[in-house]
């Protein structure tokens, strides 16, 4: 994303089939449903296949360095101001994890450069300085980036998910988020929730004018979100109440002018005006067309 930017950003063409089982190609040339599609495309049709620009990448250059850092609970103040602080150049992303391991909660950070070793340790030596418990790192390629993200896309369980966008990382509010996240996985079978925060560099996306399509909030610096995942439905209404009370923790201490939430983690409950921004009233207009 740093190096490229969204993905609504290396769109050329789709096809779509709408309301009425109509086949449609979009392309820039139809202004409206182009701009529309780039963000809010699920309420005007199913994306059955797309043309994308696409970056050529040698064999020699095809891997990066990750990490993944284990810290202690006593450190969560530390790690998280350090996120707040640091500088994500185009070949950088990290990630924050509460999650459940050997049956205890973790705080773990996965670093993400794209190039050799030694400068990524450069660039996240804000992190490293902490001192994590543990860690493992490698060059690893492209093929393997997102093995640890793997376990998201299986099939089954329960997962209702709250998510807030945000310009900083305050260290109060992720304590209270922890405390939320420890207080809710001491229900049994609750073990694989998580919560995570995802943070890219923007300068790429950042470029391109605000309106250029129907994707909100490109200014968002943090992406969180708490997946409380169970199997047993007597817990839905505690994991409900949870997800609210996370999100509400990070709604209503980032100082930002309105709330947002990503539009792929959106619970469901929020407004219009809460996932797709200020663009809500084109959408509506080029809706009832």
């Amino acid at each position: 994303m740093g190096l490229n930017g969204f993905g609504v950003d290396t769109l050329i063409s789709f096809n779509f089939v709408d309301a009425d089982g109509q086949l449609s190609t979009v392309t820039s040339n139809d202004r409206d449903l182009w701009w529309a599609f780039r963000g809010a495309g699920p309420n005007f049709g199913v994306v059955t296949s797309a043309v994308v620009k696409s970056t050529y990448v040698p064999q020699a250059q095809n891997a990066a360095w990750l990490g993944s850092l284990i810290f202690s609970e006593d450190k969560l103040e530390r790690v998280v101001s350090a996120l707040n602080d640091i500088m994500l150049e185009p070949e950088m992303k990290i990630f924050l994890y509460f999650a459940i391991s050997e049956s205890q909660p973790v705080i773990l950070v996965t670093p993400f450069y794209y190039g050799d070793e030694v400068i990524a340790r450069q660039k996240f030596a804000s992190i490293l300085n902490i001192g994590p418990l543990s860690e493992m790192s490698a060059i690893t390629p492209y093929n393997h980036w997102n093995d640890g993200a793997a376990i998201f896309c299986e099939r089954g369980g329960r997962k209702p998910t709250f998510s807030a966008g945000m310009l900083q990382m305050i260290p109060t509010v992720w304590r209270a988020v922890w405390n939320e996240f420890v207080q809710f996985t001491s229900n049994v079978g609750t073990e694989q929730s998580v919560i995570l925060m995802e943070a890219y560099s923007l300068d790429k996306a950042g470029n391109v004018p605000n309106n250029a399509s129907s994707f909100p909030h490109r200014q968002i610096k943090f992406q969180a979100i708490a997946i409380a995942w169970y199997s047993n439905a007597s817990l839905d209404p505690v994991a409900e109440a949870y997800g609210r009370r996370v999100r509400d923790l990070w709604w209503t201490n980032d100082n930002m002018t309105s709330n947002t939430s990503y539009v792929n983690f959106a619970h469901g409950d929020e407004s219009s005006e809460v996932v797709y921004g200020h663009h809500v009233q084109r959408l509506k207009t080029l809706k009832k067309k």
